[in-house]
């Protein structure tokens, strides 16, 4: 069907149950943001996760290929438990993400296999026509046999991705904190403005308006 998720990331995906891993099947969902794209052509609106998405996304210009650089930086974060690819902006990771430059350096690699990695290089090519295929990928051999030569567990990456998950729902917490005390403060502006609607704050020879930038033809109230 040609179908390009435009927003594959690891809140994305789901295990079928809660069997083992071995025993289970991992299920790609919120397809909001998908489209169709045929063999050879390509879409311009830029979509997905700032952190997630394609440098040829950002540009505008991509295909069903750009699917599996998301995929690329899902696994990064998976065996990690940050991106690849951050700033302080939205303007600061597209920045970053243009750059492609990612690392393997920090400790959470240390027990990470060299197959793994070569797969995430092979993924996150900046050039969407020297990236590998869905079906190289899952031919690679790290898939094919099931991570070979992993052992123990990723403790340093499971505490880094706790430490996102609260981060995340700390930053939720408090954007559902400022969008109620905003209802709050409009409810109560609706209702002082419906007791004095025509109370004039500026007056045209008030000295006190020009302190606030108002220009002269501009009318405030009281609230």
């Amino acid at each position: 069907m040609h179908i390009v998720h435009r927003d594959v990331k690891p809140e994305n995906m789901l295990l079928e149950s809660w069997r083992p891993i071995r025993d289970n099947t991992l299920k790609l969902v919120d397809f909001g943001l998908s489209s169709k794209c045929a063999p050879g052509c390509q879409m311009r609106q830029c979509a997905g996760t700032p952190e997630f998405i394609s440098p040829e996304a950002i540009s505008g210009r991509y295909d069903a290929q750009t699917d599996l650089w998301s995929c690329g930086v899902s696994m990064y974060v998976l065996l990690c438990g940050y991106t690849p690819f951050f700033g302080d902006t939205e303007a600061g990771v597209f920045a970053a993400v243009r750059r492609g430059n990612f690392s393997f350096a920090a400790s959470e690699w240390a027990n990470i296999t060299d197959n793994a990695k070569d797969l995430l290089r092979l993924l996150l090519k900046m050039n969407p026509r020297e990236r590998c295929t869905a079906e190289e990928a899952l031919n690679h051999l790290w898939l094919g046999q099931r991570a070979p030569g992993a052992s123990g567990t990723l403790q340093k990456t499971v505490s880094n991705l706790r430490a996102k998950s609260a981060r995340k729902k700390c930053k939720q917490s408090e954007a559902n904190a400022f969008m109620e005390v905003r209802g709050v403060l409009s409810d109560v502006t609706q209702w002082a403005n419906s007791l004095l609607p025509d109370t004039l704050l500026w007056k045209e020879d008030d000295p006190k308006t020009q302190c606030c930038g108002r220009k002269p033809n501009q009318k405030s109230y009281w609230i």
